[in-house]
């Protein structure tokens, strides 16, 4: 479980079946009996395996004898999640499973819509949490004026450690905040929509989407994969907040509508 990865090596998560009521797991590294027991539970109701190369001629031979001796049920679907420069196993596994979970889990989605509206200063609805890190949210929101969304570690404006504003300055800028806008001035992970655009628009509803990962807060819009605002909360504070609590407010002067598809109950 320890060491770091190359640069390019890729974690591969694998549910080919559910046998005997357990799901199989298998990612890309070195195969070994106390890796499985050690990672056992990583993934509720899985077993982690930890292969090479030749270890996967080992396994492909098993599981075509155990799809013949056991009950199976399911289909198989896979996320591959590509290693960069510095992440540890630890974080390439958490990046895996939730890329797992987001590809192959299809949870139950619940639509929660929302009109904020605007006051002086802002006043943050509280809409979910605690949320569990790795979590990512999707949304579509109406905006003239830009949205504002709190990361809070109690539901409380003294506890926001990451203040998103989404399309502020007239629509085109974007900037995260360390804390709630009235106590901190400084800006972080600043994007400016290329001129003549705005990010966010008054008539129709746009995409967006939130991750919070390892401390790092990325934000991006639909369809897009690669994030647009990103920050490392987990880095300027020296340490990461795990539970979350989610609240939306609408900038100075405009109210906003919102629209939440997600596996996450709202309040």
């Amino acid at each position: 479980m320890k060491g770091t990865p190359h640069a390019g090596q890729q974690l591969v998560l694998i549910e080919p079946v559910q046998i005997a009521g357990w799901d199989l797991v298998v990612m890309d590294t070195t195969f070994n009996k106390r890796a499985r027991r050690d990672s056992f539970g990583i993934v509720t109701r899985s077993i982690v395996v930890r292969l090479d190369w030749w270890t996967t001629v080992i396994l492909h031979i098993s599981l075509a004898i155990v799809c013949y001796a056991l009950p199976l049920s399911g289909e198989m679907c896979s996320a591959i999640i590509p290693n960069t420069e510095g992440e540890t196993k630890t974080i390439l596994q958490k990046k895996t499973v939730l890329a797992f979970r987001s590809n192959c889990r299809q949870p139950e989605k619940y639509r929660c819509e929302y009109l904020t509206e605007p006051s002086i200063p802002q006043t943050f609805r509280y809409i979910m949490g605690p949320l569990s890190m790795p979590f990512k949210l999707d949304f579509e929101v109406k905006s003239k004026g830009g949205i504002m969304i709190a990361l809070f570690e109690k539901n409380t404006n003294e506890s926001i450690f990451a203040e998103i504003n989404i399309g502020g300055w007239g629509g085109d800028k974007s900037v995260i905040r360390a804390c709630y806008s009235y106590i901190c001035k400084d800006l972080f992970g600043e994007y400016n929509e290329p001129a003549g655009r705005s990010t966010v628009d008054e008539f129709e509803f746009r995409p967006f989407w939130i991750e919070y990962t390892e401390g790092v807060v990325s934000v991006g819009k639909g369809g897009q994969q690669t994030a647009f605002s990103k920050w490392d909360a987990g880095a300027y504070y020296g340490r990461v907040t795990s539970e979350v609590y989610i609240g939306i407010s609408a900038a100075l002067f405009y109210a906003d509508s919102w629209v939440f598809n997600t596996p996450y109950i709202c309040k």
